[in-house]
């Protein structure tokens, strides 16, 4: 059986609810701790990923970019933490809507992801979850508080034994929807934390089609809705294999989820930006320089449209 499942950024309310849920079922989950991580998602070294079902809190996950466990540091694998679903929501598929956003959000910064789970009986549920998507040990036996335990060392048998978890959650060249959107400020740019601009857009889930995976993509990381969506051409950067649509959508785009910052390019402007949103780029202006009435066209076309609408 599953529940409907939305998915949202933690917010400064959630903390107390969060706590109060928990406490409820006997689990010590303070605010201060929610507090904390949100500090640390608006510094960008954390994400909280926050489940509800029918508008009530279910549960939770975080990802953490720069892990403590130092093999995943070392080897830059960023580690989801502290998944947690109220018992009552367990069973209706909250923690595997949870953990496939978080894997989305990682696959966009990293091919693999890390996760680590407990070595008692209670972590038995999760221990099966894990090992059923794919997930396999990292091969350096367990650690206790993120530190290797050596042959001959005596550990106590609580939460911090911990055995960690890889999985690789991007193909070789994952396939990425890519949207391009121009507005009179200049073509719509999007960056996460590490301040790097890319056009919007993102993985393409299992049985999603490109042009629904880029509608999709748009209005998690801006908030826009696309109101047309025209296939331009396919494009292989060093990371992806781009389906690049060109998106004509109404409204402001606004900073949602993961997006820090927004930008608009234009000619001569100077942004960092990464080498594939470029070379898309620089294709997308020499189509248009070849073709400008096809794209004006589309340009009035929208505009009619939007006129129609005031009427």
């Amino acid at each position: 059986m599953s529940a409907k499942v939305s998915l949202r950024a933690l917010r400064a309310e959630d903390a107390e609810v969060i706590a109060a849920a928990f406490a409820a079922q006997g689990w010590h989950k303070p605010a201060t701790q929610h507090l904390a991580y949100l500090r640390e998602q608006e510094a960008g070294e954390r994400d909280v990923i926050v489940a509800e079902v029918a508008g009530e809190f279910a549960g939770y996950v975080t990802i953490v970019w720069e892990s403590d466990y130092l093999p995943f540091r070392a080897d830059g694998i960023p580690e989801i933490v502290d998944l947690n679903v109220l018992l009552r929501y367990r069973r209706l598929g909250v923690a595997s809507a949870l953990l496939d956003k978080a894997e989305r959000r990682i696959a966009k910064r990293s091919p693999v992801a890390g996760i680590g789970v407990g070595m008692t009986a209670d972590y038995g549920a999760a221990q099966m979850l894990y090992v059923r998507r794919g997930y396999r040990p990292d091969g350096r036996g367990v650690a206790v508080r993120g530190v290797a335990a050596r042959y001959g060392d005596q550990v106590t048998v609580d939460d911090d034994l911990t055995l960690y978890l890889t999985k690789l959650v991007t193909r070789t060249k994952r396939l990425r929807s890519t949207a391009i959107v121009e507005t009179p400020q200049g073509i719509l740019l999007t960056a996460m934390a590490n301040g790097v601009f890319l056009l919007p857009g993102g993985g393409i889930e299992a049985n999603e089609g490109a042009a629904a995976a880029v509608i999709r993509e748009l209005h998690e990381e801006t908030g826009l809705f696309a109101e047309s969506v025209l296939y331009l051409f396919d494009h292989e950067s060093d990371s992806s294999h781009h389906r690049v649509f060109y998106v004509q959508a109404g409204g402001q785009p606004q900073l949602c989820n993961e997006t820090r910052y927004l930008a608009y390019y234009m000619p001569g402007v100077d942004l960092c930006m990464s080498r594939g949103a470029q070379e898309i780029l620089a294709r997308f202006l020499a189509l248009k320089a070849v073709q400008p009435e096809f794209f004006a066209a589309l340009g009035a076309l929208r505009e009619h449209a939007a006129a129609s609408q005031r009427l």
